[in-house]
């Protein structure tokens, strides 16, 4: 079982190693290592951002830290990038799907937008995780896979939906 808890400063250190984990940097779309002073800054940024949510994933037996799960709402308020971070320890072990599927569900219930990912095209873990949990692929280029999923459209409807 999965519990998800608003992140707070205290998770900054722990956001920062996984940020910096040579996997999860390989796998992004940012590459570079970031220093801690600079981290903390955009922590601090980010949960002062009304526009960004950011969710921890606690395994509910012992509260383990999971992952991350971040959504930036777009300016004009109709989508939301999704981010979504494992803790190293816990990759293999399941934890992905629930918390992208825990976390989707917990912001829509407070934003009714569409939720976007782009994902780099070598990263099979994290496309599966997109598509098992209901986006659906949009576009690609030679690097990434853009994939998206809008709540308020059936899956026949998805092609004309608002959420590019």
């Amino acid at each position: 079982m999965l519990r998800l808890v608003r992140a707070s400063f205290e998770d900054a250190e722990d956001i920062g190693r996984w940020r910096n984990d040579a996997r999860t940097r390989s796998m992004s779309i940012s590459t570079a290592f970031v220093e801690k002073n600079a981290h903390e800054r955009w922590f601090r940024n980010a949960l002062s951002d009304a526009r960004r949510t950011l969710f921890i994933g606690l395994a509910a037996d012992d509260s383990t830290k999971i992952g991350m799960c971040r959504f930036d709402l777009d300016a004009d308020g109709s989508a939301a990038e999704v981010s979504i971070n494992l803790n190293p320890v816990m990759r293999g072990k399941g934890w992905a799907k629930s918390l992208l599927r825990e976390s989707a569900a917990r912001y829509l219930l407070e934003h009714a937008v569409c939720l976007k990912a782009t994902v780099r095209r070598q990263n099979a873990a994290a496309i599966r995780c997109f598509l098992d949990c209901g986006f659906h692929l949009r576009a690609e280029d030679s690097e990434y896979f853009f994939f998206r999923l809008d709540p308020r459209r059936s899956t026949a409807e998805v092609t004309d939906s608002p959420c590019r």
